[in-house]
């Protein structure tokens, strides 16, 4: 068998701009965008990608990247922008979660709740809650560890953890004998899977 040609086609969707273009972009034209519009969504993009307030030098750092990027080439300003926002997503304030020795702030406690529970970024709620200070009560705590368990997303914790824990990812390695065990079917199956993430 030989494949000479694969052509795929996309991204295909209902609406234009979709919904995680305007979450980035707003309602911009990548094609028209101006310096200061693309600096406006560095700006924004800044502490949603590092799940927390960005001091000044470091947005500066990101800026004076775009505008060199800029530099080169002044004709092609989403790609300077998309360049400068890629560069954003390879820093490690981005990739890990590394917080100074001591006490955790609020910022830091969000980003461990999200990604224990939901094994994503902060949402809105559990940011607004560290942007004032809220999230480190023992009562606000317990509240969102419930939102978030009970959120559709807490779920994919259960089956993730017992899956890793359990060893149960590799329960489809192996096929027991039916000589041995006549009574393991699907179902069966199915349930060793679920009890423990219940």
């Amino acid at each position: 068998l030989a494949v000479e040609w694969v052509e795929a086609e996309g991204p295909l969707v209902d609406v234009w701009p979709p919904e995680n273009y305007r979450r980035l972009f707003g309602e911009l034209d990548l094609k028209q965008v101006t310096p200061a519009e693309a600096e406006q969504v560095l700006t924004n993009f800044l502490p949603r990608a590092f799940r927390r307030p960005v001091a000044s030098t470091k947005r500066d750092e990101y800026l004076a990247f775009f505008r060199r990027r800029l530099e080169l080439d002044p004709k092609h300003v989403a790609e300077a922008l998309r360049q400068s926002l890629t560069a954003v997503l390879c820093s490690p304030d981005f990739l890990l979660l590394h917080e100074a020795p001591g006490p955790l702030d609020d910022y830091a406690v969000a980003s461990r709740l999200s990604y224990f529970f939901w094994r994503s970024m902060p949402d809105e709620q559990l940011l607004d809650l560290a942007s004032r200070q809220r999230l480190r009560s023992p009562d606000e705590l317990r509240r969102q560890i419930d939102r978030l368990s009970a959120d559709p997303k807490g779920a994919a914790f259960a089956e993730h953890f017992v899956g890793q824990w359990l060893g149960l990812r590799q329960l489809d390695a192996t096929t027991p004998d039916r000589m041995l065990y006549p009574e393991f079917d699907d179902y069966l199956k199915y349930s060793m899977l679920r009890e423990p993430q219940l």
